[in-house]
């Protein structure tokens, strides 16, 4: 049955201006109803239109009634008919996406908002909506695909908010394809759809997200840990198309960024959740692999994420509950991640990995008198392996107890870390200066920077005084000193970089995207 465009666009009018529906749900539903082929596509035959005009000028109310139509001829199947089709299916599309924002809006006037939502379950439960979206996956035509995906997500969360069981066609085709990568293309679409049902259940302000969440993940947590595998498993070099892996690399990677973000709401955490935590090994071992460096990059800041507990921070709406208390303990998880972020450094990752950026072109580049550019280091990649390592170092230090065992890893990590980083920072004027050099630019990431560095100076003074291992008069400053890490130092350089500006500090001081004052409080109890 194909729509009118007449009677989609006024139904797209009043929607978004959010208006009340006065008519019956189901009229509104022949009109919502994408008509699919069996290759996903539209239908577009000139018969089904005319059947579909004669049937609905019979059934429905003038208030809805379609436009007449001249009655095309049979052979008449030509690119604009089609494009016209293609046309409809979209608008039914927007259509669908805007009543659902307008239902899922917390501004919006009940009584019609009541009537949106009523229309929603009307079309899932008559129309077989979800089975339609599906099939459009397979189009060639992107726009639609990505449109029929989008719109199918939405729907999902709307069941999930609903307390409707989820789509069993839905739920099948996430465990065939999830479970056939590498061999099935159709995987993408399964990743596209439950990354944006998650973001739009962490951005909810409501209070059933754990059961939203339990509901949604129970079907698919088998499923993911196969997918996982599969995709960690990988050979790269084997494989023509590279271009394939790496789309498939950054799906994955953004959907994990949810999955584990999504863990604050449910104890215990479901496999797929804990994914970053129970294979970090392998998860490090795609920063050997010969991908570009936007998937490096993606893979390092979701484990910075992960280790300095802030995942799905910007994704949330109002207050999000922390993976654990200010400076407790590490967990077993984030300490599995800090202890194979170590052994993978252990191992010669930081030698076998490139910050080398690449020259801009839109003048972000330095270019010399005869025309030649200076590409500049990758600071993203700088700045987020060295807070990684920081902070996994803070977090082995947390859960160890052995003076000598600390002393010997710092000056191994630490070593291994001003290796990496001396090529890109020239003319350093003392060991400590790293710090604020690379970090200059990204306040929030110095800050947790130094204050892992205060972190690991504290334990390990404290842990040596205790034991009573240092002589008379012979303190820690000089190892910390040369391993990149005094604190006295490492402050002094922050202030010079700022120009010793007291409306700079202040700034900090105030600000609530830092955590400066901490940081600010816990230095000067050491002088």
């Amino acid at each position: 049955m194909i729509a009118s465009c007449e009677v989609l666009e006024q139904l797209y009018k009043t929607v978004l201006l959010g208006a009340t529906l006065e008519s019956d749900s189901h009229d509104y539903v022949c009109h919502l109803t994408p008509a699919v082929s069996g290759q996903g596509g539209p239908s577009t035959t000139s018969a089904e239109w005319s059947d579909a005009r004669g049937d609905q000028d019979r059934r429905q109310p003038s208030s809805v009634r379609l436009a007449p139509v001249p009655t095309a001829p049979v052979c008449w199947t030509t690119s604009s008919q089609r494009s016209s089709a293609r046309e409809t299916v979209l608008l039914q599309l927007t259509v669908i996406q805007v009543m659902l924002a307008r239902v899922f809006s917390i501004s919006m006037e009940s009584r019609s908002k009541e009537k949106y939502r009523d229309v929603i379950k009307t079309l899932l439960q008559s129309a077989e909506v979800d089975s339609k979206l599906i099939c459009m996956f397979q189009n060639s035509d992107k726009l639609l695909s990505h449109m029929a995906a989008k719109c199918l997500a939405l729907l999902l969360y709307f069941q999930l908010r609903e307390k409707i069981p989820l789509s069993d066609s839905w739920i099948a085709f996430c465990q065939k394809h999830l479970s056939e990568y590498p061999e099935s293309d159709k995987a993408v679409y399964c990743l596209y759809t439950l990354t944006v049902v998650i973001k739009e259940i962490l951005k909810d302000t409501s209070s059933q997200k754990t059961e939203i969440i339990k509901q949604l993940l129970t079907p698919l947590d088998t499923t993911f840990e196969v997918f996982c595998n599969s995709v960690l498993s990988q050979h790269f070099e084997r494989c023509q198309d590279t271009s394939k892996i790496t789309n498939g690399l950054m799906s994955f990677l953004g959907l994990l960024e949810l999955l584990t973000a999504s863990g604050v709401h449910l104890k215990p955490r479901f496999a797929c959740q804990r994914a970053v935590f129970l294979k970090p090994s392998r998860m490090l071992g795609v920063l050997t692999w010969p991908v570009p460096a936007f998937v490096k990059r993606q893979l390092i800041l979701l484990i910075k994420r992960c280790l300095l507990c802030k995942v799905g921070e910007d994704l949330c709406r109002g207050p999000v509950p922390a993976f654990s208390p200010p400076d407790h303990p590490a967990d077993a998880d984030t300490l599995a991640l800090a202890d194979a972020v170590l052994r993978a450094v252990d191992l010669g990752l930081l030698k076998k990995l490139s910050a080398h950026g690449k020259p801009s072109c839109f003048g972000g580049d330095k270019v010399q008198p005869r025309g030649e550019r200076i590409c500049v280091p990758d600071y993203v990649i700088l700045r987020a392996v060295s807070l990684v390592l920081m902070k996994s170092l803070e977090i082995k230090f947390q859960n160890c107890t052995s003076a000598n065992e600390m002393k010997a890893a710092l000056r191994r990590f630490m070593s291994e870390l001003l290796a990496f980083l001396r090529p890109h920072l020239p003319s350093l004027h003392g060991p400590c200066e790293w710090l604020p050099r690379v970090f200059i630019e990204q306040d929030d990431d110095m800050l947790e920077a130094a204050k892992a560095s205060l972190g690991i100076y504290v334990k390990l003074t404290r842990e040596h005084e205790a034991a009573e291992h240092l002589g008379p008069g012979e303190t820690w400053d000089r190892h910390v000193h040369e391993s990149g890490c005094n604190p006295h130092c490492i402050f002094l350089f922050f202030l010079k970089n700022v120009g010793f500006d007291s409306s700079v500090l202040l700034d900090f001081l105030i600000s609530s995207e830092t955590c400066f004052l901490e940081y600010f409080v816990r230095t000067f109890a050491l002088f």
